[in-house]
Order: C-alpha cells, then structure tokens, then sequence
C-alpha cells in the first residue's frame, strides 16, 4: 500500500461534488476513479474505499444509502466482517444484500454444489452455476457486483472442529443453514466466541428470524438441542417446499439484524422471534424465556 499521504493526495484528485438524492451536495468519488488509483498503486479497490471513506469522501456507489445510513456507517460497515454460513436460498440472498450494502469483509461457507432444484429460489444459482460450488460461485457474484468487497470463501462443512478457526475475527456470524445439528454447532461456538448470531429459517410461505447475543438462551427456546436430523417425510422445510418468496423476505430482516448490530442501534430481536406468514401478511413477534 502507498504512503498514506500520496494515497489520500490520488483520492482528493478525482473527488467530484454532486447531488444526492435529497438535493444536497456530496464529495464522492466514482468507481471508475477509484478503480484506477488501485491499479497504479498496485492495491485493492477495497483499500482506495476505505480510505476515501476515512477522508469524508463517499464511493458514488453508496449515495442511495444516505442518509439511512450515514457516511459514518458506511466506514464501519466498510470495516465489518461478517460470516454466512451457507450460500442458498438464505445465504444467496444475504450475501447480495450485503454486498450492496458495502459490508467490507464477508466470509462465506458451504460444502454444496448448485442443482436443478435450487433455481427456484436460490439467486446465487443459474444455469452457468449448476454443479459448482455455492461458495464459489457466491465468491465470484460478489466481485461482479462490488469488487471492493473482500471475500473468503469456504467450500466445506461447518464442523465444531473447524468452527473458530472460521469465525475469527466475524463481527456477526449468520445462520443461513437447513438442518438443526448444524445450527446448534454454529450457536455453540459463536457464544464460546462472544459474537453475535443472527438465525433465519424457511418452509414453505413461513419464516422466522432471531438474534443470539453470548447471554441468550438462543437455540433452545425454539429447537430440541437432543434431537438428531429431522426425517424428509417430518421435515417442515421439505415438506412446504421453498417457494422465491420466503428467503428474499427472511433474508432481508436477518441482514436488517446484521446491520442493527455493526452500528449499534437498538430494537434488535433479541429473546425475541420474528414468526411471518407470507401467505397471510402476517408477522408477529414472540417473546421468547430468557436463560
């Protein structure tokens, strides 16, 4: 990385004034610019956008998100790290929100490869993806979308033996998973860990979303920690199907969560479940025991 001075001094050189979205005035800077910084300092365009963020200078790319989320925010979410655990129908969604978001750092895990039956629902698969790996894949999407995002990817099976060395250094970790064993080995090691957990499951048009502090009681308000793998035939996910609708909805308020967290603000679901049913716009928040 150059000089910290002749670095901001490229940045300040291409900085543009121009309007947001309410009419006020902004000091950005456009991709394209920042693109070329990168390249004749041999650095990442993440490095050129964070620190142009740590100059009050806006990636132009970001300007819709004012003032929901202040240039201030934008830093921390530029300087954030997330975990996803899984990259389908959840995880896909997730990881493209975030993106978008301008979440700097995301680390994705999945061991699955892309089928037939996940084109339905899952939006990091297409055609081109079938048979190849999830995390890949959702690797190479991210780079499309926002190649100032840094991504680790994953192409394996979250185990407990495998658990931390994966979480190190994640501000949040989100559970994007399908099977209750593996949720209970993801919520075990990120309370060992102190982070914060953000759940969300599916079946059919009905959803649910929780966050798990270190303290919380978490998983065992709503699953039986002994049980072992749901059978096809008793399983809710398999037996409702997945139709597009549910993830994107669910997807969204886990990232909604995430973000609450990052920047510190208030009303997250914590000892509390987020039930919706999509079929009958409902949605209903249940106060769940504390430990």
């Amino acid at each position: 990385m150059p000089a910290e001075n002749i670095l901001k001094k490229a940045i300040a050189g291409h900085v543009e004034i121009l309007p947001d979205q309410a009419g006020g005035d902004r000091h950005v800077i456009r991709e394209e610019k920042a693109h070329d910084i990168a390249q004749r300092h041999n650095i990442s365009l993440y490095d050129v956008y964070l620190a142009a963020l740590e100059m009050e200078i806006l990636p132009y790319r970001y300007i819709r998100n004012l003032e929901s989320i202040t240039l201030e925010d934008q830093l921390t979410l530029a300087r954030s790290r997330v975990c996803i655990i899984g990259a389908g129908g959840l995880g896909g969604q997730i990881i493209l929100l975030l993106t978008r978001l301008g979440v700097g750092n995301l680390v994705i895990v999945d061991c699955d490869l892309f089928d037939e039956t996940n084109l339905n629902r899952q939006m990091l698969s297409s055609m081109d993806a079938l048979g190849r790996p999830k995390a890949i894949v959702a690797e190479e999407e991210v780079a499309k979308i926002n190649p100032a995002i840094n991504v680790t990817a994953y192409n394996l099976r979250l185990t407990k033996n495998n658990a931390e060395e994966i979480f190190q250094g994640s501000q949040v970790i989100i559970d994007a998973l399908d099977n209750i064993p593996d949720r209970f080995i993801l919520e075990t090691t990120a309370k060992k860990m102190g982070t914060p957990l953000v759940h969300g499951a599916v079946a059919g048009f009905i959803g649910q979303v929780m966050t798990v502090f270190p303290d919380d009681a978490g998983m065992e308000n709503i699953y039986d920690k002994n049980r072992g793998p749901i059978p096809p035939e008793k399983n809710p996910a398999l037996k409702l199907g997945a139709p597009a609708v549910t993830p994107a909805i669910i997807a969204s308020f886990q990232v909604m969560e995430t973000v609450k967290i990052l920047l510190h603000r208030k009303e997250q679901l914590r000892n509390t479940m987020l039930y919706l049913d999509a079929s009958k716009s409902e949605a209903r928040k249940l106060i769940l025991k504390k430990e």
